[in-house]
């Protein structure tokens, strides 16, 4: 944590973010925002493609922007890793959910702290985490990675898939994702996607 400004208090950044569509959230998911809130004095969790999938998108990411790969709309989303995070003992004052469009980094000003009080927290698994740390850095983000030389164990696509064949999904998700879609679209999960 050398490249990090560090509060003398507790010895920690103020703020890491923490950012992803979690469609839904699995356990790798909360392992991240678990790793990178222990990183930092306040998490904040940044729930990108927040609304419909965005017209202009990086052509790293466009299978992320389909229709289909985003089925959880954002307040769905931010009630299963609220739940998340608060089951894995995390208090509900020491994290933050915001909307988080990165194709509009003029935005992102309305939604997160000033650049100097945060760090981005990013795992590397492809050229498109890559191409968001330029991004984050370019606009004067400071940018550090977490779990170097993990990887990428599971996906999303896989959970939204097990849905879709109403195969089930408890052994990829945190219990939350499940009690969240659960009380929202009752026992048939396979409608959600």
């Amino acid at each position: 944590m050398s490249a990090v400004e560090v509060s003398q208090s507790e010895g920690r950044i103020k703020y890491g973010i923490a950012h992803g569509r979690f469609q839904p959230l699995h356990k790798e998911h909360l392992s991240y925002l678990l790793a990178a809130r222990e990183n930092c004095q306040h998490l904040i969790v940044a729930i990108t493609n927040p609304f419909a999938p965005p017209d202009d998108t990086f052509s790293e990411s466009d299978h992320r922007n389909r229709s289909d790969a985003n089925p959880f709309n954002y307040f769905i989303r931010s009630q299963i890793i609220s739940r998340a995070l608060l089951d894995a003992g995390v208090s509900s004052t020491d994290f933050s959910i915001v909307p988080f469009e990165l194709t509009r980094p003029q935005d992102w000003k309305y939604v997160l702290p000033k650049a100097s009080d945060c760090v981005f927290w990013v795992r590397v698994f492809s050229s498109w985490e890559e191409r968001k740390m330029s991004l984050f850095s370019t606009h004067g983000y400071r940018v550090e990675v977490i779990n170097r030389g993990m990887i990428k164990g599971m996906t999303a696509s896989e959970v939204r898939d097990r849905l879709r064949a109403q195969r089930d999904i408890s052994e990829l998700v945190p219990s939350a994702t499940i009690d969240v879609l659960q009380e929202i679209y009752g026992s048939e999960l396979s409608y959600a996607v």
